[in-house]
């Protein structure tokens, strides 16, 4: 079975946002890192989070492939071409990683204050 992306927005999901520092105190153990980008999205059930490799890391990545290729080995150049592309279309291929709070939970009323600019 392949990966389809689903857009939350379609599943009536609102992109919402939240400063590096507001993120950074909400998610002491997710914090934004050199090359990360994170898409938020607010539902009355669920705050979901998406992780991104941002685009230094992609010119990082583009830039080192013969590295890469050299390193792995030329029999493993499908491979490497595959991982590399795949930071391209991060969506698409399902090469990033996302988090789901429930609204049952401390950390999901901490963002709504955050968002409400009640903090």
């Amino acid at each position: 079975m392949a990966y389809k992306y689903e857009n939350p927005l379609d599943k009536g999901f609102k992109k919402v946002k939240f400063t590096k520092k507001q993120h950074n105190e909400l998610f002491p153990y997710r914090k934004i890192g050199f090359g990360q980008k994170y898409e938020y999205y607010l539902s009355d059930k669920w705050l979901e989070l998406y992780c991104f490799a941002g685009i230094p890391i992609v010119i990082l990545n583009t830039l080192l492939f013969p590295i890469l290729i050299l390193l792995h080995g030329l029999t493993n150049v499908k491979e490497v071409f595959k991982e590399v592309t795949s930071l391209y279309n991060q969506k698409d291929k399902g090469s990033f990683t996302s988090d789901s709070i429930p609204s049952s939970s401390d950390l999901y009323k901490r963002a709504l204050k955050i968002l409400k600019g009640d903090d």
